[in-house]
């Protein structure tokens, strides 16, 4: 049961289907700040086509080794091959572990565990397809399972107490038009006692549909909403709620849908939310991409209406505020061990929220040093925390291997080498045609927009 029509949405943006694969790993070529930039004229398009029709393990292994086919041997070599097979690979695996209701819908352990029985023997299956085909995934695979339902004007999803202790995955409700998923750690702190009441409505035109959702009562952690596009390019559209803006909106090529967490009940809607800078001209593609897509989607904002100022330097505290927000790990009233952070900071809670979920360590261990300038090393540090708490990505087998491709790696503290290497291997940082990591330099607001950009297209 296709949740939107992919055919249609396929023929009037054919470009937005087109997904782009690193070839050459690094062109060698120069542009502005003398960094190199990626070989982007490979491209591969997955056969998402084959999806809705997937309904068990054996329909699961053939569709993705239907996309594996459409791969070069190159290709399957890249940090970017093996994303896109990851992520197609795991939708096949939830469609396998799949059931079909009319109606609304009921979580309870005994369903979601049998359902969870056909994901792991599917995601077995899944991966033996992707090793024996020369695609190594870098990340831990998600064994998730599907509710289908055909009611989507109104549904009720009431997630049982008894569904609390689950294994890893999401549980997804999807329904013809929107999706809502659920992850093992959602269901467990907040199903814990007493049942928990999700409901959705869909209301208005489709192109400027509202849906509504509202929890039965507060909720920790997050839910994951995903949303049909509506006409026009998919580059600068986002999800809106009607009590905060733009919260996100990342779209997803295999369910051709837009993803944003949420974990406040609320209205939400499409929108299309183009931000232009006047003071980023000047500036390369990737960087002037990497803003106007990030603030365009709320992850970061300018400086004013118009101006993002991408030369000025960030402080600890601005990349703390700005990660535990977009991953909604924020909490205004976390606090931590730091005696330079006090509750009367702007960034008290988002300080203590980026030390409890281990995104950041202090400068010592009572000092955070917020105003200190973000250097490049300790972003590396950051973003591969994120990388591996939130997606499991795993490290390279070889670090000096991956670091030797630096002329400075043998300056890197001990505490930075695995970061940097997992940063590289995964594209996080644009490499210079010097050789140099830099890991002193300060970062800038427009060094930052590309790094968390490259990084969020990792993060479902």
């Amino acid at each position: 049961m296709p949740p939107v029509s992919t055919d249609e949405r396929k023929a009037e943006h054919p470009a937005d289907y087109v997904l782009t694969v690193t070839v050459t790993p690094y062109a060698a070529k120069f542009i502005t700040d003398i960094f190199d930039t990626l070989d982007t004229d490979a491209a591969y398009t997955l056969p998402i086509e084959l999806i809705p029709g997937i309904h068990d393990k054996d329909s699961a292994v053939s569709a993705i080794h239907s996309a594996i086919s459409g791969l070069t041997e190159e290709q399957k070599k890249t940090d970017t091959g093996a994303d896109l097979m990851s992520l197609f690979a795991e939708e096949a695996v939830s469609r396998a572990a799949s059931t079909t209701l009319s109606g609304d819908v009921t979580i309870e352990k005994d369903r979601v565990a049998m359902l969870q029985r056909n994901s792991a023997d599917a995601l077995a299956e899944a991966e033996k397809m992707l090793t024996q085909n020369g695609v190594a995934p870098n990340r831990e695979l998600q064994a998730d399972v599907t509710y289908m339902t055909d009611k989507s004007d109104s549904l009720e999803i009431n997630l049982e107490p008894s569904a609390e202790k689950l294994a890893n995955g999401n549980v997804k409700v999807l329904t013809p038009e929107y999706a809502i998923s659920f992850s093992n750690e959602f269901i467990e702190t907040n199903v814990s006692d007493q049942p928990l009441f999700v409901t959705l409505s869909a209301n208005g035109p489709k192109d400027s549909k509202v849906y509504d959702v509202s929890f039965s009562r507060a909720i920790v952690s997050y839910a994951k909403l995903s949303l049909p596009p509506i006409a026009g390019s998919l580059k600068y559209q986002a999800i809106a709620a009607s009590f905060k803006d733009f919260i996100g909106g990342k779209y997803n090529p295999v369910t051709t849908m837009l993803d944003a967490r949420i974990n406040d009940s609320g209205a939400y809607y499409v929108k299309i939310n183009r931000k232009d800078f006047t003071d980023i001209g000047n500036k390369t593609q990737e960087m002037r991409n990497a803003i106007t897509i990030l603030a365009s989607k709320g992850v970061m904002s300018g400086t004013s209406a118009l101006s993002f100022s991408p030369d000025q330097t960030v402080d600890r505290s601005e990349i703390a505020s700005i990660l535990t927000r977009a991953l909604l790990m924020y909490n205004a009233n976390e606090s931590s061990p730091f005696t330079d952070i006090l509750k009367s900071d702007w960034y008290y809670g988002a300080v203590g929220s980026a030390y409890k979920h281990r995104l950041m360590s202090g400068t010592s261990p009572t000092t955070f040093s917020p105003k200190a300038d973000l250097l490049k090393g300790q972003t590396a540090s950051v973003t591969a925390r994120v990388l591996r708490l939130v997606m499991k990505y795993r490290d390279p087998p070889d670090i000096d291997a991956v670091l030797s491709v630096y002329r400075d790696a043998g300056e890197f503290a001990n505490w930075m080498r695995n970061d940097i290497a997992l940063d590289t291997r995964e594209n996080i940082f644009m490499r210079r045609a010097d050789g140099l990591f830099h890991p002193s330099v300060a970062m800038t607001r427009g060094d930052t927009a590309i790094v968390l950009y490259r990084l969020f297209v990792k993060i479902w």
